[in-house]
């Protein structure tokens, strides 16, 4: 949800991706027993290639090297932004984040289709760059705690089935299973990852909901 110029704008969180951080940085995922075996002992041992924590702190990606609960905003092509949301363990800060990738509009639909120019209302935030403009996230929002403020998350409703599959257009780690979508959810991005997986993962807790990944890794502010 963000509070923007007087008015409430507020998505539905229906489509993540999850990064992590390089070899020896992602400690307590050994715990993690909610993941797949196979894919906790590939990020244990080499980490997630395409994760831009990966090549160590930068002006950048500072805020990845900090605690949870925090957005991390950067610029693609040179033209979009994007938003992630800073995640691990609270005490040992681990340099994780979740990609918000698609949202279903819930408040403020009209200033949105405008921010976006959009026609169709599943059109408005079918895609990170998309989110970002029609919520009016920008890199002034870099390393603000989403937790509180005019922009945060709010409790909601969750997914009832998320499907999991490859992540899409990352260089590096192309065959790590970290994108979670909204089974059936028509505000989700178009592009589809090969390797989708039909089965369902358990619903995520009631805070996830209104601006909350379906996802892991789990809410840690």
């Amino acid at each position: 949800m963000h509070e923007l110029e007087g008015e409430r704008l507020a998505l539905r969180i229906v489509e993540t991706e999850a990064y992590f951080g390089p070899p020896g940085r992602n400690a307590h995922l050994a715990q993690r027993l909610d993941m797949p075996a196979t894919l906790r002992r590939h990020l244990l041992a080499k980490g997630d290639p395409a994760a831009h924590s990966f090549v160590g702190v930068t002006p950048r990606n500072r805020v990845m090297y900090g605690p949870p609960g925090y957005a991390y905003v950067y610029l693609i092509y040179g033209l979009h932004e994007c938003v992630n949301v800073v995640t691990g363990p609270e005490k040992e800060p681990e340099p994780q984040a979740v990609l918000l990738r698609a949202g279903e509009p819930v408040e403020g639909l009209a200033t949105m289709l405008a921010r976006r120019g959009a026609a169709r209302v599943t059109d408005v935030a079918s895609g990170p760059a998309k989110l970002a403009k029609a919520m009016g996230i920008t890199r002034a929002h870099y390393g603000a705690d989403v937790t509180r403020g005019a922009l945060r998350f709010e409790e909601g409703e969750p997914a009832a089935k998320v499907d999991v599959t490859r992540r899409i257009g990352v260089v590096g780690g192309e065959s790590l299973r970290l994108r979670y979508l909204e089974r059936g959810n028509a505000h989700a991005s178009r592009a589809k990852a090969a390797g989708a997986s039909p089965r369902a993962t358990p619903p995520p807790s009631r805070r996830s909901a209104r601006a909350g990944p379906p996802g892991p890794p789990a809410r840690r502010r």
